[in-house]
């Protein structure tokens, strides 16, 4: 969902005037009543409703870059998500998901409620749009080890060790 929590109103702030020729702002999610008021003045971004995930890979391979300004946000599945379809992320300090980038390898990581910051890493991409295909490249390389096939393997790997660890205590004894 669009909510106060993703820091949706800092990334307004930090393109509001950027002409749209230059940038693009679009949001994808169901808009809560909280946010909705609080950006209705801004005029500059699509709002694309909750889809499904097809849809929403479908919506990533037109994107550039994903931003997640959160102020908090435990884990959001979109990062990972947007990497694995080749997108560099910019995601806020505040995102339990800003453990699957190494700052200015496959995005940047910005502090929460800092418009600024979020306007630099965006001008960083205009200046040099070569920029977010390189960290995109990274960035899907990287989500291979965040797959699911890869946390399947490293789970069986685990119960697998628990089993053996038990067995070697049997024999100590």
């Amino acid at each position: 969902s669009l909510s106060i929590y993703k820091g949706v109103i800092y990334l307004l702030e930090a393109t509001k005037d950027i002409p749209p020729e230059r940038l693009k702002v679009t949001l994808v999610g169901h808009l809560t009543r909280e946010l909705a008021p609080l950006i209705a003045h801004y005029k500059h971004m699509e709002i694309i409703p909750s889809v499904q995930h097809p849809r929403l890979a479908e919506i990533l391979n037109t994107m550039d870059i994903f931003v997640m300004p959160s102020l908090q946000d435990g884990y959001a599945a979109t990062v990972p998500q947007s990497m694995s379809v080749g997108l560099a992320c910019v995601v806020s300090d505040h995102t339990g998901a800003k453990e699957l980038i190494q700052n200015g390898v496959h995005g940047f990581i910005i502090p929460i409620r800092d418009s600024g910051a979020i306007r630099q890493v965006l001008e960083k991409f205009l200046e040099r749009p070569a920029l977010a295909e390189e960290m995109g490249r990274r960035a899907a390389s990287q989500s291979n080890v965040y797959s699911w096939e890869a946390y399947e393997k490293a789970l069986v790997t685990w119960i697998n060790g628990l089993g053996e660890a038990g067995q070697a205590q049997a024999v100590a004894r």
